[in-house]
């Protein structure tokens, strides 16, 4: 009997063990299920959170674009039109001068006497080109080069002049013939038809052909009344330049 009852509290001690073992097992299992699944989420939830961080510094950053964006484009215009505006008042005041020259019975010095606020007119559009904001590359050495080489021809007009009037030379048929076609040239319509300019480019390249276009006329008519060679020679030279750059200036015109 005390065999039997020693064997089955053995069994019972066994069962109990095996039990907790199980016990143990499972408990354990599920602690470690739970850790990865934690683990798991918690790496979702960081990776959640940098995809959020993510979209708001790209959503910042669209934003900020767009703001730029605007700012730039409103600034465009508006030196668009301080551009459009100076435009006017130089092209204006290039014609009144015009208007005024002395008729001195020699037309190669009304032609020189013509040019000067000419070529003042044509340094002030590029002037204002670049003061406004003209970053086209070509268009900006452009504009530096109309600067530099007609601020030199107003000093070689104004030598010239100089010179054909201390030799008192007059020829008065030539003169008129001459100032025929520069009143011609003045009744002409020379407004600039601003309703489609698109962009600074656009409106300084149209500012210029506009004034090299009254130019050549000049240049044209000189080089046949003048009765200097020297003078000849001139005009066929500045009619050459200001062909090419207008070629160049017709690029930014739709």
């Amino acid at each position: 009997m005390n065999k039997n009852m020693r064997y089955w509290a053995m069994c019972v001690i066994a069962a109990v063990v095996l039990i907790l073992i199980t016990v143990f097992t499972i408990s354990n299992n599920n602690r470690k299920g739970y850790t990865e699944t934690t683990v798991q989420e918690d790496q979702q939830h960081a990776m959640d959170q940098q995809e959020t961080g993510e979209n708001g510094v790209n959503n910042q950053k669209l934003q900020n674009d767009s703001a730029r964006q605007r700012s730039e484009a409103r600034l465009d215009k508006d030196n668009l039109n301080r551009y459009l505006h100076k435009q006017d008042d130089i092209l204006s005041d290039m014609m009144k001068a015009m208007k005024t020259i002395p008729k001195t019975g020699n037309a190669s010095i009304d032609f020189l006497e013509a040019m000067v606020p000419c070529n003042e007119a044509a340094i002030g559009l590029a002037e204002s080109y670049l003061l406004y904001g003209g970053n086209d590359e070509a268009l900006a050495a452009l504009a530096e080069d109309v600067i530099l080489n007609q601020d030199n021809e107003i000093i070689q007009f104004q030598k010239l002049m100089k010179k054909y009037q201390s030799e008192s030379h007059v020829n008065e048929d030539k003169e008129n013939a001459f100032l025929d076609d520069y009143d011609t040239m003045l009744d002409q319509d020379h407004d600039i038809d601003k309703s489609g300019t698109q962009s600074l480019e656009h409106a300084f390249s149209e500012g210029m052909i506009a004034h090299h276009k009254i130019t050549v006329e000049l240049e044209k008519s000189i080089a046949e009344y003048t009765d200097y060679e020297e003078i000849r020679t001139l005009a066929e030279n500045l009619l050459a330049n200001q062909k090419e750059e207008m070629e160049k200036l017709s690029e930014y015109v739709p």
